[in-house]
């Protein structure tokens, strides 16, 4: 029964208010009053709007001030919870791409969604090759044409600038990029290891020994980050020099080479005894190679 009175048109959950109580819109402030009538689809269709609009989290619609406010609205709106949301993933196809040309890549992909009849398209995420941004353009032109381009495209292409790599335990360099992204997000990780309860549950699980995670972050953790970040910059940069094959000769070898031991004997004798001990197992490894 609770079921079918979702469903039930006839319900008191779904009627409309009655006609003739009219009510003042704000676009007719200076005219008649016209009426106003409830429609369940439409607040839940204005509801998502808000959400995706003002980049507010799911949760949002949970908030007890936030239903309250909206009871007092419109008292026979149910809301919505976050479970509602329904996020899909289907891979629909797989297309060849025979030329490189931005707008060559555009047409492929348009030709794929006209084949499946799509033609509202919110997101296309790729990589950062700068045909791949004449590829957005083009389909972006296409969508203003088929007058289905959402929020004005303004969500079409996004690019993510400063996610937080995960280290390689073998890569010095990838260790770099990794704390140079997370030191970005300093003020971030400080908020949630003190408002979200998952983080904070996250470094309270145990593994199969019975061993906790280490703590989140200190202020002590990211001063050393920083200094890390300082010294392991060298080997970033030697490794980006390194790795052009095509310009790399010996003597700019030597030179980086060289410029490594120094870095690292200089870390040895450094007063923080993480650095320390780090460069000293560095050093152990730069010898062996």
């Amino acid at each position: 029964m609770w079921s079918h009175t979702r469903k039930c048109g006839s319900h008191a959950l779904h009627a409309e208010s009655d006609p003739k109580l009219a009510k003042l819109n704000r676009d007719n402030v200076s005219g008649a009053a016209t009426y106003h009538n409830y429609n369940r689809k439409r607040c839940d269709d204005r509801c998502i709007d808000m959400i995706i609009k003002d980049e507010l989290p799911f949760g949002h619609v949970e908030k007890e001030g936030f239903q309250a406010f909206c009871k007092e609205l419109e008292p026979q709106w149910p809301g919505v919870n976050r479970n509602d949301w329904k996020l899909h993933k289907r891979i629909i196809n797989f297309c060849t791409i025979t030329s490189h040309k931005g707008e060559e890549i555009g047409r492929v992909l348009e030709l794929c969604l006209q084949q499946w009849e799509i033609t509202e398209v919110f997101t296309i995420t790729v990589d950062n090759a700068s045909a791949n941004d004449l590829a957005v353009a083009y389909m972006m032109r296409r969508l203003r044409g088929y007058k289905t381009l959402i929020f004005g495209g303004q969500f079409l292409h996004l690019s993510a600038n400063a996610n937080v790599p995960l280290d390689v335990i073998t890569r010095w360099n990838s260790t770099y990029l990794m704390l140079e992204a997370a030191l970005k997000y300093e003020t971030v990780f400080g908020r949630m290891a003190e408002e979200d309860s998952q983080f904070q549950a996250y470094f309270e699980e145990t593994n199969k020994n019975g061993k906790s995670r280490v703590g989140a972050p200190s202020n002590g953790d990211w001063r050393n980050a920083q200094a890390f970040c300082l010294f392991l910059k060298k080997f970033y940069e030697a490794t980006v020099k390194l790795s052009a094959w095509k310009k790399i000769i010996a003597n700019i070898l030597f030179v980086e080479m060289i410029t490594l031991q120094t870095e690292i004997d200089k870390a040895m004798n450094a007063e923080d005894e993480v650095l320390k001990r780090v460069a000293t197992s560095m050093k152990t490894k730069f010898n062996k190679y």
